[in-house]
């Protein structure tokens, strides 16, 4: 059954589960707000019924495994006090299906957002929600590779803030996103609990290759989560040399933790 087929009362349960995993996150969701997340869930439904892009899309798994997890980001972002930077402009790496980055632009309805994947089929759905949701004037789809494009100077040292959901270790997150980011800038990862501080540790080399340091760890309530989870933010403190992020090819041998370059 596809998510439209689905009966009221399961619209009903999910949007009540969303209004109150939001209250918990301390988020203050407009009618208008829950309308878009919404239709974006219902696109993305519609489009995962002939393009994989999530293992299951009923609305309330939607919710509770990747609506609440990009919902903590944005907590986080308010809570710290980036969400009061008028035009706060923010890349998405490895955007997926959406997740945070969609999520981000309707919630946090300043913001300035670019969207990159290297696949095409998700870039595609991202352009399909962008439209449907009127946010063109504010959100940018990008289908590279994020070592490519952050080589591009209209990319490069640009951005107050870098996301990143399921792409890889702290330091191959850092490498990609550190380059992205003005001095000053921030780097959000999430990392489960348990193996955040053995990734922090290990991402050290890397980190003073790029420019950046941790600049703290804020743990996610596991009841509203439903899993243990941890945000690590990263700032960039000084300019990133030239060589970072590696290409492609050199990225593919190893992490900058276990190479010297």
């Amino acid at each position: 059954m596809s998510l439209l087929d689905e009966p009221t009362n399961s619209f009903d349960a999910a949007l009540q589960e969303l209004g109150f995993r939001s209250s918990q996150l301390d988020l203050s969701l407009s009618a208008g707000q829950i309308v878009s997340l919404r239709r974006f869930l219902q696109d993305l439904s519609r489009y995962n019924e002939h393009t994989n892009l999530v293992a299951r899309s009923d609305f309330l798994t939607l919710v509770k495994d990747h609506v609440t997890d990009s919902l903590s980001v944005a907590s986080v972002i308010t809570s710290t006090g980036l969400a009061r930077q008028q035009n706060l402009k923010v890349m998405d790496i490895g955007a997926g299906a959406g997740f945070p980055g969609i999520v981000l632009a309707v919630v946090l309805e300043d913001l300035l957002l670019d969207l990159v994947d290297s696949v095409g089929k998700k870039t595609c759905f991202l352009n399909q929600v962008v439209q449907s949701l009127e946010l063109s004037h504010r959100v940018s789809v990008h289908n590279a590779r994020a070592e490519v494009l952050a080589r591009q100077s209209h990319f490069r040292a640009k951005f107050d803030l870098s996301t990143a959901r399921a792409v890889g270790s702290l330091d191959l997150i850092s490498e990609l996103a550190v380059p992205f980011l003005r001095v000053g800038g921030k780097l959000i990862a999430q990392k489960s609990t348990k193996q955040y501080a053995q990734e922090i540790e290990d991402s050290q080399y890397a980190l003073s290759l790029l420019g950046a340091q941790v600049s703290g760890v804020y743990p996610l309530d596991r009841t509203i989560l439903g899993k243990e989870r941890v945000i690590v933010m990263i700032e960039k403190i000084k300019e990133t040399p030239e060589q970072f992020p590696r290409s492609t090819a050199q990225i593919a041998r190893g992490s900058l933790s276990k190479r010297k370059v």
